[in-house]
């Protein structure tokens, strides 16, 4: 009996201690402090009331709180991991230290407290979304995947994951699958820009040039101005064969920090098009200005083909030299053996390329009509054998 009386008094003392604590804020005070998003100074408002252990959990809670708003990371996770220490299943503390570790980028052990969250609530689609972005940030491709798919079959009508889920399936190629993700959540939501840019991106993937232009347009009407839902518009009119179109859109961008190689480039192409072959070529140096790229021989090629086709052969050659000197390629052996041997008439040197494109021949790589035409015309112009008497 002796040992059941202090017991008694500890816990009478410890609720007596309990209620006190829950007392001594002034609520009022406390909550005008959040609500004005003073959170470092309610914090230490809280502290200032209670110095030492804090026993009340609601207290704990808010103090918690307002130190992950101030940004006082150390001590947001000193009192959340005290909740959790208290009660193992609190999933709101444990939401909280994922959140401190993900801005810390301890994104490993952020992605253990979200583990530990779906051990009490495996059809959480949140938590498999947030899943999804740790192992993103941890270059997980496959865990970024079997968490989007997961997310997406309890909830597939988040716009998000069905977007950032879609992406991933255009890349390996699963386009029906991406169809289906993205029409599932544009049933609940088929205003939403983010999922038309979806439909958009994989109409283009697809080359239906059509759906794509209409997506686009979809898009603008709802207040889309991002530079690709243009930049796709332009480039479907293009292989639909609207150049004026194509160009027209383009010129929208022009000035902007959203024109580029492409937009430039497309530009071009479309002008050559229009039989406008000199500001084809005004273009193609622009895309070569607006950044020294992979493309860059690409673009001296296509500018070669314009001033064969403007009839200066000379110029011709000088973009293919200039081509070979980002990166060296085959056809611009076959390009200059064609045009020394019918335009500048001059066999020697044409049968030179000739031979180099015939030797250099990848049959992987270079096209085999080119490679057969280029062995015929070493036969034709390479020097007979004198007749002997």
């Amino acid at each position: 009996m002796k040992k059941i009386v202090p017991l008694i008094l500890f816990l009478c003392l410890g609720y007596s201690a309990f209620c006190q604590q829950s007392s001594k804020l002034d609520n009022e005070q406390l909550l005008d402090m959040i609500q004005g998003q003073r959170y470092s100074e309610a914090a230490a408002y809280i502290r200032s009331v209670y110095p030492d252990i804090i026993t009340d959990a609601k207290v704990r809670s808010r103090l918690a709180y307002c130190n992950y708003m101030s940004g006082n990371l150390p001590e947001a996770e000193k009192s959340y991991l005290s909740i959790l220490f208290a009660d193992t299943t609190n999933r709101t503390a444990m939401n909280y230290l994922a959140a401190i570790n993900e801005k810390r980028r301890n994104y490993s052990v952020a992605k253990t407290f979200y583990e530990r969250m779906l051990r009490l609530d495996s059809m959480n689609a949140n938590v498999y979304k947030q899943l999804a972005e740790m192992a993103d940030n941890l270059m997980d491709t496959a865990g970024v995947l079997k968490n989007l798919v997961k997310a997406n079959s309890i909830n597939p009508r988040d716009p998000d994951v069905a977007y950032d889920l879609s992406n991933i399936l255009i890349k390996k190629k699963r386009y029906t699958f991406a169809d289906t993700v993205l029409k599932k959540a544009m049933e609940a939501d088929p205003q939403n820009i983010l999922l038309i840019n979806g439909r958009m991106e994989l109409a283009y993937k697809l080359k239906n040039f059509k759906q794509t232009i209409d997506y686009a347009k979809q898009a603008i009407a709802l207040g889309d101005i991002a530079a690709q839902t243009y930049s796709l518009m332009a480039i479907g009119n293009y292989f639909l064969k609207n150049y004026a179109e194509c160009i027209k859109i383009y010129k929208m961008m022009e000035g902007t920090p959203n024109a580029n190689e492409t937009t430039y480039y497309y530009t071009a192409l479309s002008y050559r098009e229009l039989d406008s072959l000199q500001k084809s070529n005004d273009y193609l140096t622009s895309s070569i200005a607006a950044g020294i790229s992979d493309n860059v021989p690409v673009y001296y090629h296509e500018m070669s083909l314009n001033s064969e086709m403007l009839k200066k052969f000379r110029a011709s050659i000088n973009f293919l030299n200039k081509a070979e000197e980002f990166q060296p390629n085959n056809i611009f052996n076959y390009s200059r053996g064609r045009i020394y041997d019918y335009y500048l008439k001059d066999p020697k040197t044409a049968l030179k390329y000739y031979k180099k494109f015939v030797k250099d021949y990848n049959k992987d790589k270079d096209d085999k009509d080119s490679y057969a035409y280029s062995v015929q015309r070493v036969k034709d112009l390479s020097p007979k054998p004198a007749v002997k008497n």
